[in-house]
């Protein structure tokens, strides 16, 4: 199911290439249902280029939340932590 939802975002995104929101709504599906963290970054960080100078704030906490989420990843992976319970 969410490979359906992002084969139809990225349809749309094939017609306005230039929408935050079509990128946010791809990356929070990478990495809340198929756990591609680093490819939900890339699409979080175009969206928060398109917006400049402006900002959304659900997409600038998608952000933060995914920034500490990896920090979090490695830091316990650093130390021996068992990070299986975040992925």
């Amino acid at each position: 199911m969410p490979n359906d939802a992002i084969r139809l975002y990225e349809y749309a995104l094939a017609i306005d290439d230039k929408n935050p929101y079509l990128l946010n709504n791809i990356g929070w599906l990478l990495e809340t249902r198929l756990g591609d963290l680093q490819g939900a970054m890339k699409k979080y960080s175009l969206a928060v280029d398109l917006l400049k100078p402006k900002i959304n704030p659900q997409i600038e906490a998608n952000v933060r939340n995914l920034r500490a989420r990896l920090t979090t990843m490695k830091d316990a992976a650093s130390d021996g932590s068992n990070t299986t319970w975040m992925t």
